[in-house]
């Protein structure tokens, strides 16, 4: 899952520094980190701290931090992008909202793994988490870096409409 989204970013490196992804890269793109997100939900759902021989009071912590993540991660596979969106504005819209998702399953997911770490049964689980983090760090930048070359665009753009006279009549 991980190989399609670096395929993708090893695309961009190929085009201009300031070359954003078309509407098509931005829906595949979306598409892959939703594909992860399924797994990542797989995952962090698939134990139980009460399995792991966890008390009553960090079970329930635990319990309440799996169910934010979940809740983000459902989120996450609700966006619906459309490649033949004529409106960049609104397809820019859905990447800042998956952007703001990552964050927030970023920062989920380094709770949950330090909250297990600190339980010698939770450890293995929370370094599996650590390789969730890895992976959503890597969307994460990658969309931060797409976001970014897209504004950029368009200020050139536009800037560049602002310093053109108005034609003769």
């Amino acid at each position: 899952m991980a190989a399609r989204c670096d395929t993708l970013s090893g695309q961009t490196k190929k085009k201009d520094a300031l070359t954003p992804f078309t509407p098509q890269e931005v829906v595949r793109f979306i598409c892959t980190v939703q594909t992860q997100a399924a797994s990542w939900k797989e995952t962090i759902d698939s134990k139980d701290p009460s399995a792991l021989g966890m008390d009553g009071q960090r079970s329930a912590v635990i319990k309440e931090q799996k169910s934010d993540l979940l809740i983000q991660l459902t989120d996450i596979g609700k966006l619906r992008p459309d490649s033949k969106e004529k409106n960049t504005t609104l397809l820019l819209l859905v990447e800042f909202w998956l952007f703001n998702d990552l964050c927030e399953t970023k920062d989920g997911v380094s709770q949950l793994s330090n909250t297990l770490a600190d339980h010698p049964n939770g450890q293995v689980y929370a370094a599996r988490l650590l390789e969730i983090y890895k992976e959503v760090q890597t969307a994460k930048g990658t969309l931060f870096r797409e976001i970014v070359k897209r504004i950029t665009t368009s200020y050139l753009s536009n800037a560049g409409r602002s310093n053109q006279k108005p034609p003769k009549n």
